[in-house]
Formats: C-alpha cells, sequence, structure tokens
C-alpha cells in the first residue's frame, strides 16, 4: 500500500501538527444537545497512514498503492524470523528465533526399568540408555536397548547383581556392542542379573 496516493486534492507537504488538538476519543455528536462530531483533521489522518507507511519502507519494501498486504509483509520481516531446522542445530546465528517444535525435535524419552533419553539434533542427538537384564550366560547373550542407535554406540557399562554370598557373586563384562543390542557375559554358570548404562547417538 502507499498511503500518499489520494483520489485528489493531495498537496505536496505533510501537514502540520495542531497546535492545540482535543485529546479523548471520537464522539458522534448530538445535534439535539449543540455537541459536534469529532473532526479528525488532515494531520489525523496523515499520523497514522505516515506510521504505517515508514513499517513498509524499514522493511525494505517500496510503497505500492495497488498490494494491500505491503503491511503484513513488513511486520512479518521487522519481527525476527523463524530459524529453519538446520539453523537451529548449527547454532551460528542470533538474528531469529526458535519454536517449541524445532527446540523439541528429536526428543525423546522413556522413564522406566528399561529407558531412555535422546536429546535433540540441536544438542547433538546424545543418547543415553539404561537398563535392567537377567538370565545372564557365559557365552553372552543379546539384550536388545530400548531404543536402537542410529550412529554409534561409544559405550556400555555393566553393573552386577547378586546377593552378599561369595559364591553367588557373578562378574559381568560386555562382549560385542551394535548399534541396536549388546551381549553381555558372565562369568560363571550362576549367570545372574546385572544393570547396563549405555551411550551413544
Amino acid at each position: 500500500m502507499d498511503p500518499r496516493k489520494y483520489k485528489s486534492g493531495a498537496v505536496e507537504t505533510p501537514p502540520e501538527p495542531l497546535e492545540s488538538p482535543s485529546e479523548g476519543y471520537p464522539s458522534p455528536g448530538n445535534p439535539a444537545s449543540g455537541i459536534p462530531a469529532t473532526v479528525p483533521g488532515a494531520y489525523h489522518m496523515y499520523a497514522i497512514t505516515e506510521e504505517m507507511r515508514n513499517v513498509i519502507v524499514q522493511a525494505g519494501l517500496t510503497p505500492d498503492y495497488e498490494d494491500l498486504t505491503q503491511f503484513s509483509q513488513a511486520i512479518q520481516t521487522l519481527v525476527a524470523p523463524k530459524a529453519s531446522q538446520a539453523e537451529v542445530d548449527a547454532g551460528t546465528i542470533d538474528t531469529k528465533f526458535v519454536t517449541p517444535q524445532k527446540l523439541r525435535f528429536g526428543f525423546s524419552s522413556l522413564f522406566s526399568t528399561n529407558g531412555y533419553v535422546a536429546f535433540p539434533s540441536w544438542l547433538g542427538g546424545f543418547i543415553i540408555q539404561w537398563g535392567y537384564v537377567t538370565g545372564v550366560t557365559t557365552t553372552g547373550t543379546p539384550y536388545n536397548f530400548p531404543m536402537a542407535f542410529t550412529t554409534a554406540c561409544y559405550g556400555v557399562f555393566v553393573q552386577d547383581q547378586g546377593s552378599s554370598a561369595a559364591a553367588n557373586v557373578s562378574y559381568h563384562a560386555v562382549d560385542g556392542i551394535g548399534l541396536s543390542s549388546v551381549d553381555i557375559v558372565a562369568n560363571n554358570s550362576s549367570g545372574g542379573s546385572a544393570f547396563f548404562l549405555a551411550v551413544g547417538k
């Protein structure tokens, strides 16, 4: 839009501000009581339309008399634009805002005996998983992670569970690590149970 275009009667210079403006709110008046209606005046119209035009110009747009979407376009341009997911992940700009959807993108969790916390992509997509396994054998048995890693499993840490009696204590170790499972072995036939903590992405 270009508010400086009129059907007729436009002049080359803007109107002067009123020296003694009537302050308050507009009124339709009351002829029966001799109360006149509010008269906006040329400066009132100029102030409103010029404010809108300045927003359009500051947004880098050229006022177009036939385009009635420019004011809306200008507001969207002047307000910080949304960052893309790639920009959020890169974290190198400071001129765009981040939406809750992009903050949460890639984040998931499962809080249970066997669970995980998967951090969003802009935090590197790091995943922490934990679980409880039973019936561990000396030959090794694969146990599935609560969720599969997509890139790599950096390590698995095992904690034995057993009674205090020496004969019942089993020691567990990690034999093989994959993206979706881990092989845990026991040092004796008692097997037993163990807790594990896995990290990766």
